[in-house]
C-alpha cells in the first residue's frame, strides 16, 4: 500500500529531526511533553499494525522508541526548570556569548 509508505517516510522524516535534541548534552525536554507523546504514539503504532500497515507501525515503535530516551535523558532534574527563551536576558553580554567587553 501506497499510503504505508508515506506515512513510514513520514516517521523517519520526524525521527530523524529528534536525534539532535537526544545527542544534545544541554536539551531539556519536560515530561510533559514526551509522556503524552508516547501515548499517542503507542495508540498509533496498535491502529496501523491493525490496519495491516506494517511500516507505518514500525515507524511509529521506533518514533515511541526515540520518545522514550527522550522521556529518560532529556526530562529536567528535580527542581529544573525548562529554560523559557522569552524570558532570557538580553544583555550585552549574553548576546556577546557571555564574554563581557570594556565600553
Amino acid at each position: 500500500m501506497w499510503q504505508d509508505i508515506v506515512i513510514l517516510a513520514g516517521s523517519i522524516v520526524a525521527i530523524a529531526s529528534l536525534v539532535p535534541t537526544l545527542l544534545d548534552e544541554n536539551a531539556s525536554v519536560p515530561l510533559s511533553t514526551s509522556v503524552p507523546t508516547l501515548v499517542v504514539l503507542s495508540g498509533q503504532g496498535v491502529a496501523f499494525y491493525s490496519l495491516d500497515l506494517v511500516g507505518s507501525a514500525v515507524g511509529a515503535g521506533a518514533g515511541f522508541v526515540i520518545w522514550s530516551l527522550i522521556a529518560y535523558y532529556k526530562a529536567p532534574e528535580d527542581g529544573e526548570s525548562v529554560a523559557d527563551p522569552a524570558s532570557e536576558s538580553t544583555t550585552p553580554e549574553r548576546q556577546n556569548g557571555g564574554v563581557p567587553h570594556a565600553d
